[in-house]
């Protein structure tokens, strides 16, 4: 169990560091999608300023962005996956080490009743001579 735990410590140190990655550029995108939000509402107020080719540009950029924030909601979405059959996993193990635990108590309980169920049996089997001859 103690093998498994370290190992899921690496994982996690792994998923934290991506975490971490995602989130960074989460945060980049994010502010990328306000100031190119804030170049079209400019374009929208002022079209005049501004070229087809500029918009065009800006168009292009968008779709860009839109696939980049998919591709980081995907990596979000796959990380939740993995930390949930973690915690399902880890769900398991401790089962499976409670179930043990209850198992190994159950045991020591039959032996203690056949230690019991012995000490009674020596008992009588003392006993039997003198209860013969009577």
């Amino acid at each position: 169990m103690l093998c498994k735990l370290e190992e899921w410590e690496l994982e996690d140190d792994l998923m934290e560091k991506d975490f971490a990655d995602v989130e960074h550029k989460f945060k980049d995108i994010k502010g990328r999608k306000q100031e190119a939000r804030k170049l079209l509402d400019e374009i929208l107020k002022n079209p005049q300023k501004y070229t087809p080719v500029q918009i065009d540009n800006l168009l292009l950029n968008l779709d860009e962005h839109r696939e980049k924030v998919e591709t980081q909601e995907d990596k979000i979405t796959n990380a939740s996956d993995q930390i949930d059959k973690k915690i399902k996993d880890l769900e398991d193990l401790l089962q499976s080490q409670n179930d043990k635990q209850s198992v190994k108590l159950q045991i020591d309980e039959l032996n203690k009743d056949i230690d019991d169920d012995q000490a009674n049996l020596k008992e009588l089997l003392d006993k039997l001579p003198g209860l013969v001859e009577q």
